[in-house]
């Protein structure tokens, strides 16, 4: 019987796809012994988990739920938290694209389009293949992750040396040029001139756009602003997608731009259907507390939880921060560990336990917590540091 080896069982697979083929897929990991799959048919729920996980391997089989494909690829290639892996895309049969799509997504480094998918035998060398590249420090797979590791870490100067060492070598390559251009932010005007050197290439690239506007945002240029905002937001008005709709609300509340954020509140309320219409609350409830109206976040999110179809993460996420910061542990707590439930597994839920439980003077529960999180995601230094005060604070 083919099956996987010890080390390749533990991969964090991610397959993300609706209907028969994305089924199929899943099959023949179930028979190799694949033990760390997780399956997703929405475009939106599948970036949060690959923002709180590192997966080994993504499959996108298919049409997904809620957004297109290459707005999948564009946000995982360009997030400097979601860990580098290959994307495999497998087409199905009646699946359309517009003009000029697929090669956008063949520009990312590691994106494979298919027109079926491998046989167990042809799945096995893959693996092997990706286990080499995981471990051979001259890959790129090895040398991204390693560049974003220095980035996390504030190493910009290093994380940049390693991107533009890259680059030189898959000179034509979208996710490393945008990548090394990130880490030169250590020099603004270089950063500017590398910045627009790439939208000139590139014009349509929405990541691109989005990290022009954050650059704006924190440099003191509201007229520049203003205008690649209203470019944006007249393009996702034609565009059926709410992903970057949101995104770009999550500019707008983490650099305090209300005028902004109330017009994309507007847009996400015309464009979302009845299914949709609980995130238009939740969205109200994070501007709400973001200006500190814990009351008006409150009843924003009393309304997303009676709007939303079936219980989410999100929305007990948002109840326990609204609790925690209302000074109600014990409340903050329980909808912590809700969210947590529901979620499987999410480091930020996590630590927002954590931090009910120092509140509570549970230093063990803490401490507990923080080794979860420290085991799934190593390099998480927020984690890292509170789990050193409470160590130092206990000896």
């Amino acid at each position: 019987m083919i099956t996987f080896n010890d080390k390749e069982k533990r991969l964090t697979i991610v397959v993300l796809g609706n209907g028969t083929e994305a089924e199929k897929l899943c099959s023949i990991f179930d028979e190799l012994g694949a033990e760390n799959l997780h399956t997703f048919k929405n475009g939106e729920n599948a970036i949060a988990f690959l923002e709180a996980n590192q997966a080994a391997i993504i499959y996108v089989v298919g049409e997904i739920e809620k957004m297109r494909w290459l707005s999948l690829a564009q946000y995982l290639r360009t997030t400097t938290s979601i860990n580098f892996c290959p994307i495999v895309f497998i087409r199905t049969q009646f699946q359309e694209f517009k003009p000029g799509e697929l090669e956008s997504v063949g520009k990312y480094l590691f994106i494979d389009i298919r027109l079926e998918i491998n046989s167990k035998n042809e799945i096995l060398k893959e693996f092997d293949e990706l286990a080499v590249n995981n471990q051979n420090p001259k890959s790129a797979v090895f040398l991204i992750n390693k560049a974003k590791k220095f980035y996390k870490s504030g190493l910009l100067k290093k994380a940049n040396e390693v991107y533009e060492n890259l680059s030189k070598e898959i000179s034509q390559d979208l996710s490393v040029m945008i990548s090394a251009t990130e880490c030169s932010k250590y020099d603004l005007d270089q950063y500017d001139r590398q910045l627009r050197s790439l939208l000139n290439q590139d014009p349509e690239n929405i990541s691109l756009k989005f990290q022009m506007l954050k650059y704006m945002a924190t440099n003191d240029k509201p007229d520049e602003f203003g205008k690649l905002f209203n470019m944006i937001i007249n393009d996702a008005s034609k565009n059926e997608e709410n992903f970057w709709l949101r995104q770009l609300g999550e500019i707008c509340l983490k650099y305090s731009v209300p005028v902004f954020s109330e017009k994309i509140t507007q847009l996400i309320e015309e464009k979302s259907s009845d299914e949709d219409k609980w995130q238009i609350f939740l969205f109200k409830a994070r501007k709400h507390i973001a200006h500190g109206e814990l009351d008006k976040g409150e009843t924003s999110i009393k309304k997303a939880k009676e709007l939303a179809d079936q219980e989410k993460p999100e929305i007990y996420n948002l109840m326990g921060v609204i609790a925690k910061r209302k000074g109600n542990i014990r409340d903050a707590l329980g909808a912590f560990q809700k969210a947590q439930k529901l979620a499987d597994w999410d480091y930020r839920i996590t630590l927002n336990i954590a931090l009910c439980h120092v509140s509570q003077g549970k230093k063990e529960k803490a401490i507990e917590c923080l080794k979860k999180i420290l085991i799934k995601n190593p390099k998480y230094d927020k984690a890292y540091h509170i789990l050193a005060t409470l160590r130092r604070k206990s000896a």
